[in-house]
């Protein structure tokens, strides 16, 4: 995602929470090799759809996870746990 590139994800594990699917990748269902290859198959079949996907995708990253929000995460963090 950071290089632009959408992504195919399956719905175990936190990776659903960081693809909007059908907009900066696509969430399938574990173990769903048909889903699977129908996502693949439309990121081969739609090259234009793909990239923009990928430039979504890698904005969606810049804003959550860049060293700055990080960094505003972890004071925020810090500062509940000294405030409690």
């Amino acid at each position: 995602m950071a290089y632009a590139l959408p992504s195919i994800v399956t719905t175990t594990g936190g990776s659903p929470e960081l693809v909007k699917d059908g907009e900066s990748g696509f969430i399938i269902p574990s173990k769903d090799v048909n889903a699977l290859a129908a996502k693949i198959k439309f990121f081969v079949e739609n090259p234009n759809a793909t990239k923009e996907m990928g430039i979504k995708a890698q904005q969606f990253m810049h804003q959550e996870f860049s060293l700055a929000k990080t960094v505003e995460k972890h004071l925020h963090f810090f500062a509940s746990l000294i405030n409690n």
